[in-house]
């Protein structure tokens, strides 16, 4: 990858970080504002996404080689990086999901019908990982019990001869 393009990647990545960081925030307001999160609002529902999207964007940003990114972006030394933003909103997210008692649903372990859609199956040789979770391609939420959003999921699934 040539130096240019990455440079042009890492401040699409930036700008990224900034809208997810603004859309979270406005949300946050809004359900501060209105009590408690109804678990049927358009608005709860972006929120779980916008969630997950903030995790995926901070996992992405770890990889960079901080702070060589952001300064690029920024053109500045002396400001945190833009993920820190991110970050105390996903904070705030977390804490507002748990006052209402939303909770991921398990990323790992057997697959259960109830709470998991498999969306892809993988071969392995190994019985011990037959019907369980290989990666979660969407988390799933639930709420005192309720299912919410089914957690979409790649499982494994038993073949002899196949490889691990």
């Amino acid at each position: 990858m040539s130096g240019d393009s990455a440079s042009r990647q890492i401040a699409n990545l930036g700008k990224g970080l900034i809208q997810v960081n603004l859309r979270l925030n406005r949300i946050l307001e809004m359900l501060e504002e209105g009590g408690p999160a109804r678990t049927d609002s358009p608005h709860t529902a972006l929120l779980l996404d916008l969630t997950e999207a903030a995790e995926r964007t901070l996992e992405a940003t770890a990889a960079l080689s901080p702070p060589t990114w952001w300064q690029r972006l920024l053109g500045v030394r002396a400001f945190p990086p833009p993920d820190d933003g991110l970050r105390l909103a996903l904070d705030r997210i977390r804490d507002a999901l748990t006052a209402e008692q939303i909770t991921p649903i398990p990323r790992t372990g057997p697959v259960d019908p109830r709470l998991h859609q498999v969306i892809e199956v993988l071969p392995t040789a190994d019985p011990d990982q037959h019907e369980h979770i290989a990666q979660t391609l969407r988390r799933g939420w639930q709420q005192r019990g309720v299912v919410l959003r089914l957690a979409q999921v790649t499982a494994w699934k038993c073949t002899p001869g196949a490889s691990s």
